[in-house]
């Protein structure tokens, strides 16, 4: 996978901006470097940056129709090559109903340590609404930044892919579920959760939830 730094940061209200790493893959395709790759500018990293910890982040393995490592709602899948940002594959979520319905994983956190979450949206519709994830934590002392925010965050870029990245800390666990309901298809690919293992100090300002 071919790396390049952007030149855009994402907003995040750290007291000082993390250099983020993306990968490009096609015109106008942007995807995380799953190694989280941070300049931690005159601040020296006590230890490596951790590695992507979600199982078939890029909906590359399935089994019959199902996409393996992720548990499946009342939704059906789509296995769409056309399109795909991070390796061969995405995934199409297609709901009939009005219920937030899809694909889910949950995965277990250390509390104490500083995690980078990254996913990547389009829909078959213009509007937003009807495409989007659900983030839960569990924790007492839990702290975002926007986009990783808990509760519904909707696509909304419409047809075009779009990169949300977040940061949390504090958190015992994460589940993402990426969803869609009234007849509306939602493409995910690219998505990440691993350690940033930055000092604590950098996120003093993080938004307290």
């Amino acid at each position: 996978m071919m790396v390049l730094e952007t030149k855009t940061s994402p907003k995040v209200s750290t007291s000082k901006r993390a250099t983020v790493v993306f990968s490009f893959l096609g015109v106008g395709a942007v995807t995380c470097a799953f190694l989280f790759i941070f300049n931690l500018v005159d601040l020296p990293r006590k230890k490596p940056n951790g590695p992507n910890l979600l199982k078939n982040s890029s909906f590359e393995q399935w089994r019959h129709k199902k996409v393996i490592g992720w548990d499946i709602k009342k939704s059906k899948l789509l296995k769409e090559k056309k399109g795909a940002i991070d390796g061969k594959y995405m995934v199409g979520i297609l709901n009939m109903g009005d219920d937030d319905e899809g694909i889910s994983q949950t995965l277990k956190l250390d509390p104490l340590e500083i995690y980078n979450i990254c996913y990547s949206l389009r829909s078959n519709r213009i509007l937003s609404g009807s495409s989007g994830v659900e983030i839960t934590y569990t924790g007492d002392e839990i702290k975002t930044t926007t986009d990783a925010e808990p509760g519904v965050h909707f696509h909304k870029g419409g047809k075009s892919w779009h990169q949300y990245f977040g940061r949390v800390t504090g958190a015992s666990s994460i589940t993402l579920k990426f969803f869609s309901r009234n007849k509306a298809i939602t493409y995910v690919d690219a998505v990440g959760v691993g350690a940033n293992l930055m000092p604590l100090e950098l996120s003093n300002d993080i938004v307290q939830k």
